[in-house]
């Protein structure tokens, strides 16, 4: 028997049959929520690492002749989201990724977040945060998410010897514009297929 995890917002009866029938237990949501957090640094590290290891094959199939400390440039595929509420761009939480073309793998990611909960409840009851890793990051709008992830993600791809040489993603031009002002200006911009 295997122990499957189960974020389900609408419980985890809702599945119960499932459950039932390939024969495991199911972790209840508000135990999985308190592992996300205790495990959730670890899980970030091997996401890290992760990219890391993307950038280093996408560097490699970029220009497997690139010297030690060579800066190689790449095409990656980018974009980013955001959580709707209700009408607009008003989301308290985006993210954004950058996809090697030549090794498909993420190079690079990132989140914005508005909230941090328990900064919140600290607020709403007059005390201070009990130490914590806030996750708060962000106070613009949601719509401008996108554009600074990006931006981020290219200035920190010189520490991998790499450069975003071309941005393959939608028509945003927000996001487009940013770059070129605030990393490169010669950055190409290429629409995918898929947003065309």
């Amino acid at each position: 028997m295997c122990t499957w995890y189960a974020p389900f917002r609408y419980g985890a009866n809702s599945c119960q049959p499932l459950h039932n029938n390939i024969e495991h237990s199911v972790i209840p949501p508000q135990i999985a929520e308190a592992r996300e957090r205790e495990i959730g640094t670890v899980i970030e590290r091997a996401a890290k690492r992760s990219c890391r290891e993307k950038a280093r094959e996408e560097r490699r199939l970029s220009d497997p002749h690139a010297g030690e400390g060579a800066i190689v440039d790449i095409d990656v595929g980018y974009d980013g989201a955001w959580q709707k509420r209700g009408q607009g761009h008003n989301s308290l939480t985006g993210v954004g990724h950058a996809i090697g073309v030549k090794c498909g793998g993420v190079v690079g990611h990132s989140t914005r977040n508005k909230k941090c909960r328990t900064c919140d409840s600290a607020k709403r009851k007059g005390t201070e945060a009990a130490p914590h890793e806030c996750r708060a990051n962000w106070e613009k709008s949601a719509k401008a998410m996108e554009p600074d992830i990006a931006v981020e993600l290219a200035n920190g791809a010189a520490a991998d010897g790499i450069r975003f040489a071309t941005v393959i993603g939608n028509d945003d031009s927000s996001t487009i514009k940013k770059l070129r002002e605030e990393v490169d200006s010669t950055i190409a911009k290429w629409s995918d297929i898929t947003h065309a």
